[in-house]
């Protein structure tokens, strides 16, 4: 769809069909150039794209926490780890994923995650992060991978501004139940609070984009 976007009705329509997409990162890179571009000079998309951001973050904590059966959720963990096992940080559809996250090139992209999968980038094992710096979409995040062995629990904490995650390797498990594998997405909005854990198998390896930073809170 191509567009020339101003200020009157019929281009506010496309830039509201454009924007969920937006939100999700998934509108591709010429799209998203024109659109970020109107958003820049028109208040009222700019509004509309602020709410579905805010709608997307929220939606993760009005859902009801339903634990699975621990048989079937055993068997569902076993089949997710041999498909990550097999895909992994080669998955030929994460560098367009992360180049939209961090708003660089695809080949800046590709370039990271060739590090990712370096052992030798991260060190010892643990807690370890990789920066990685972003465009002009994120200038002033913190923006970078992370890493985290099997079996870890990130203490809980509270994100001063939104934050934005893309899992590239491994799973985890969030406070309320959640379970996220490769090429899951999240975005988590100002003030939420949570902690997780990795799960067994790969160690868990995702790229943030993080506004304002964290804050760590103290033990319940």
């Amino acid at each position: 769809m191509a567009a020339n976007f101003g200020q009157n009705d019929s281009h506010h329509a496309v830039a509201d069909a454009w924007l969920a997409e937006f939100v999700l990162c998934t509108l591709p890179a010429e799209e998203r150039g024109r659109l970020e571009r109107h958003l820049s000079a028109c208040p009222t998309c700019a509004a509309e794209g602020a709410g579905f951001a805010e709608a997307l973050g929220a939606l993760p904590f009005s859902l009801a926490s339903v634990a699975p059966a621990e048989a079937s959720y055993g068997r569902l963990l076993l089949a997710f780890q041999k498909e990550q096992r097999e895909a992994g940080l080669t998955d030929p559809g994460l560098p367009a994923r992360l180049a939209q996250l961090f708003d660089i090139s695809m080949e800046r992209a590709r370039e990271a995650l060739a590090r990712a999968a370096d052992p030798a980038a991260w060190g010892v094992p643990g807690m370890a992060f990789l920066p990685l710096q972003g465009g002009p979409a994120v200038a002033g995040a913190y923006t970078g991978l992370v890493r985290l062995s099997p079996g870890l629990r990130f203490p809980r904490h509270r994100h001063v501004g939104q934050e934005r995650t893309l899992l590239l390797q491994g799973s985890y498990r969030d406070q309320d139940g959640l379970v996220l594998h490769p090429g899951d997405g999240r975005v988590l909005p100002a003030g939420s609070e949570h902690d997780f854990r990795v799960l067994p198998g790969d160690e868990c390896i995702f790229a943030t984009v993080v506004f304002s930073g964290i804050e760590i809170l103290p033990l319940p």
